[in-house]
């Protein structure tokens, strides 16, 4: 099964901030082909980690990543000759996706939606920037740092009593990205019933500020700002403890009250009594009943170490057990090789091994986003190389013979 974009086509001339809108459309079945600078995309040599720590081979593993079940061409459409190149690529093109740092780039080439869409009226092009493309600040550079700043997400990261962090990893790439896609499948729903295509305008801003709405609603109706709570979920009588330590990691639990959580609580306490952690003021709490206005911080405060001694004597298989056969809400904080050895992803054939013949080797991956019993994604071919299909699309498809596809590499063209 070819997938449910089998047929339409999208040329992708972004970096690491597009990198994903293009692996989700091809992941549906698209033909994506990476257009890439002669020397290839700045991604495969500058964004780590690395291929066995060897950055030097251009083997970025956020590449590998990102880039799966796409072609790639080489082509510097800073030049004339590539200028016409790509607008023949339009031709058979149905989208094309870019990051580039200035909202006026591909226009001054003379490449901008405008001049596309006279080739291709039909075309969607998806443009991806820290902050838009309009705007004052929308020739600013941006990278993860500065937009999870500018979005008010990282003050909300850390701990109350230290300075705001950001995430380990890029996020901004990964919302920009995704956000994208579903800006690029609106736009072809709109085009299959109009025949028209558009411009479709991503902020990276716009798009990690819409992943804070936990905190946003809270200052626009309450005019209340959230400070930094770390481990904690903030409540207006006390900070309630949302990570335990565990005997071989962490867990997130809260001690739970009321109707909704109340029975966990009541079957975690028993199993805790039954090991002698706690006294009997615990074994006495209506839990179905007590709610955290009414609580009394200290005694919460002395719960809340019981359960601290509890969990500290058990591994998270052995917690896990506990929800299992007793109903406790609790979760494993689980570290990414947990995630690589989790059975249950194991069982729903979520991994899937790619040959990278390059390598000599196969690399094991996560698979399909979603399941269907229609058209399943898959990885179909490993990220390429570079310009691993130019004779495939300059002479299988535009129709260049060997000897001008020879000097145009020579020029500097391809």
């Amino acid at each position: 099964m070819g997938g449910d974009l089998e047929g339409y086509r999208v040329l992708d001339l972004t970096d690491e901030k597009g990198d994903l809108c293009g692996k989700i459309l091809a992941d549906l079945g698209a033909d994506v082909i990476k257009v890439e600078p002669p020397e290839g995309c700045c991604v495969r040599h500058r964004v780590g980690p690395f291929y066995h720590d060897m950055p030097e081979s251009g083997r970025s593993l956020f590449f590998f990543a990102y880039n799966n079940n796409k072609r790639s061409i080489t082509l510097n459409i800073e030049c004339p000759k590539g200028e016409g190149l790509l607008k023949e690529l339009i031709r058979k093109s149905h989208f094309i996706i870019e990051s580039y740092r200035s909202a006026d780039y591909l226009s001054d080439l003379k490449l901008g939606y405008d001049d596309l869409a006279k080739v291709n009226p039909s075309i969607i092009m998806v443009s991806i920037t820290p902050y838009g493309r309009t705007g004052p600040y929308k020739e600013f550079r941006g990278s993860d740092l500065t937009v999870t700043a500018m979005s008010s997400l990282m003050y909300t990261f850390g701990d109350k009593d230290r300075s705001p962090l950001r995430l380990s990893i890029e996020q901004s790439y990964c919302h920009a990205g995704a956000t994208a896609a579903i800006g690029c499948l609106v736009a072809h729903y709109y085009r299959e019933i109009t025949g028209e295509g558009q411009h479709v305008d991503v902020s990276m801003q716009e798009a990690m500020a819409w992943s804070n709405m936990f905190a946003i609603p809270r200052w626009m109706f309450d005019r209340y700002l959230m400070p930094r709570y770390g481990q904690y979920r903030a409540h207006k009588r006390t900070n309630l403890r949302m990570i335990y330590p565990c005997k071989d990691g962490y867990i997130s639990f809260f001690i739970g009250m009321s109707n909704l959580s109340g029975p966990s609580e009541e079957a975690l306490v028993k199993v805790m009594r039954e090991e002698g952690i706690g006294d009997e003021s615990l074994e006495s709490v209506d839990w179905r009943k007590m709610d955290f206005d009414s609580m009394d911080k200290k005694d919460h405060d002395r719960w809340e170490q019981y359960h601290m001694e509890f969990f500290r004597r058990h591994t998270k298989a052995e917690l896990l057990q506990l929800l299992k056969e007793k109903g406790v809400l609790l979760s494993p904080i689980e570290d990414p090789r947990n995630v690589f050895e989790n059975k249950q992803l194991e069982s729903r054939e979520f991994w899937q091994e790619v040959e990278h013949p390059e390598l000599g080797e196969t690399i094991k991956y996560p698979g399909a986003f979603f399941k269907s019993n229609v058209n399943q994604p898959v990885i179909r071919r490993p990220p390429p190389l570079i310009g691993e299909h130019n004779l495939e699309i300059y002479q299988g498809e535009l129709g260049l013979s060997r000897n001008e596809i020879s000097m145009l590499k020579n020029s500097g063209v391809i």
